[in-house]
């Protein structure tokens, strides 16, 4: 279990933004605690800042699992949802529009991607 020192170190990393020190520390902190859920929901809190949110769903699910009171919990694990597939439309607009650039200076390309 995390001691209140322990967390309140943690928080302050978070709020500084040192999300890497952040999972570093809890990683080594879970060989000892590996289903404390608050430990696991301050990890899915550093993996969500550094942009990681399917790490963050899967650590803030098992947290979840552990601790189903939690509604604040609840409320980051539907948050990660909605961030991961706002990602995943990110990344595919991405391609789409790597996909056109491509096309616009390749023009016989499309016909070709087309016929497949």
């Amino acid at each position: 279990m995390i001691n209140k020192e322990e967390l309140s170190v943690l928080d302050d990393l978070i709020s500084k933004g040192r999300f890497k020190e952040v999972i570093t520390k809890i990683e080594i902190m879970l060989n000892d605690n590996p289903d404390d859920p608050l430990l696991l929901e301050k990890l899915g809190d550093a993996y969500k800042g550094i942009g990681d949110y399917e790490q963050a769903m899967s650590y803030h699910s098992h947290a979840y699992q552990l601790n189903h009171d939690n509604n604040l919990l609840k409320e980051k694990l539907m948050e990660d949802i909605h961030q991961k597939g706002d990602a995943d439309e990110i990344k595919r607009a991405q391609r789409l529009k790597e996909k056109k650039e491509l096309f616009d200076y390749f023009p016989f390309l499309e016909k070709w991607f087309k016929k497949k």
